[in-house]
């Protein structure tokens, strides 16, 4: 109820801005690698999904990694104005506390991958699965964008082998300050 006033303000905001529904549904990887729906604001153009080939050439994991199993496209062309802002202060996840709710997500785990992503993760990284994935977790306060795929999964192998309340509690406090430097997400 104390968020309503805001996600009606992005709703609106959304469907000013560009054509489309002001939701996005995508199915992801959850816990045991079941298969969920996860809900978000729309960030993007309405028909972004069908525009991914014109733009895989601009995933920075790819040119800068040289490690295409993670996509993440900086100043992607498909995002629209008021998505910008939404990724920028992680507005656009609001939508997850229902994903929260339903029991498919927590708010603190390992992110929840795309199923291109989660069929790239091997080894001991296969962990990540043990448990819900989060609103929140290692990456978010650890280096968003910055990090390598290699990097994430260990990130998030070692949270899942550490995890405790404590360290839950310390990656909660530890993501109001990322969020608000506004550092931007892909």
């Amino acid at each position: 109820m104390v968020l309503a006033p805001l996600l009606a303000l992005i709703v609106v905001a959304i469907r000013v801005d560009s054509a489309g529904p002001a939701l996005y549904v995508q199915v992801r990887a959850g816990c045991a690698r079941r298969r969920f729906r996860i809900y978000k604001f729309r960030t993007m153009v309405a028909n972004a999904d069908e525009l991914l080939a014109e733009v895989l050439h601009l995933n920075v994991h790819a040119a800068e990694h040289h490690d295409s199993r993670l996509y993440k496209i900086p100043s992607d062309p498909r995002v629209t104005r008021v998505g910008v802002f939404l990724r920028r202060y992680s507005l656009d996840e609001l939508p997850q506390l229902v994903n929260v709710v339903k029991g498919d997500m927590s708010l603190v785990g390992p992110r929840p991958l795309m199923l291109m992503e989660d069929k790239n993760v091997e080894g001991p990284a296969r962990i990540r699965a043990a448990v819900r994935p989060g609103i929140t977790g290692p990456w978010q306060v650890r280096g968003r964008n910055e990090l390598s795929f290699a990097e994430m999964m260990t990130l998030d192998r070692d949270y899942v082998m550490n995890r405790c309340l404590t360290g839950d509690l310390r990656l909660l406090v530890q993501t109001v300050p990322a969020i608000f430097r506004g550092q931007r997400a892909c």
